[in-house]
């Protein structure tokens, strides 16, 4: 079956609508102002005659903690009921973000002793990287809203996964993962 032109734009603008959405529109302009924090603190740590490793190691510390504040406050608004609900989510995010600190403070050191990059455009090639795979594992294992779901359970049904969630108020609801 042949689509039409308004077919294919209004396919187009679906698709762009759940790409370009509030959440991925704040988690860009974040995303935007935690790169900043990082390569400023990287740079002026070098700036000041630290080595770049350990530069880097401060930089990514510092911007791994305001990065869990903004995301959960601003972009992905998630609430927490009590301080266990809290911590369970904070230790989510710091071990994916530990995993995704390893990736970027290995790469960037094989990109300057390897690929012979420079210091600085091998922190910005990191960087881009290490802000995709964060949005990822963000979005789907640390910054999902606790206080809606009592309980979360995976099964299988028809060949696709689906959730299956009970709510504050006991009612269920299944989503595709």
């Amino acid at each position: 079956m042949n689509e039409t032109a308004s077919e294919n734009r209004s396919r187009i603008y679906r698709i762009g609508a759940r790409i370009f959405n509030r959440e991925t529109l704040l988690y860009i302009v974040f995303g935007v102002l935690t790169t900043l924090i990082n390569v400023g603190v990287f740079e002026l740590l070098l700036y000041t005659g630290s080595d770049y490793r350990i530069a880097n190691l401060i930089a990514l510390i510092l911007t791994k903690l305001f990065a869990y504040i903004v995301n959960k406050r601003y972009v992905f608004r998630t609430k927490s009921a009590n301080l266990r609900e809290l911590m369970s989510e904070f230790m989510k995010f710091i071990i994916t973000r530990a995993g995704t600190m390893i990736i970027d403070w290995i790469g960037l050191i094989v990109l300057v002793s390897s690929a012979h990059m420079s210091e600085h455009t091998g922190k910005v090639v990191m960087t881009v990287i290490v802000v995709l795979v964060n949005y990822i594992l963000g979005k789907l294992f640390v910054f999902r809203n606790m206080t809606e779901k009592k309980e979360t359970r995976l099964f299988q049904n028809s060949g696709s996964f689906e959730r299956a969630t009970k709510d504050v108020h006991g009612e269920n609801h299944k989503s595709l993962l």
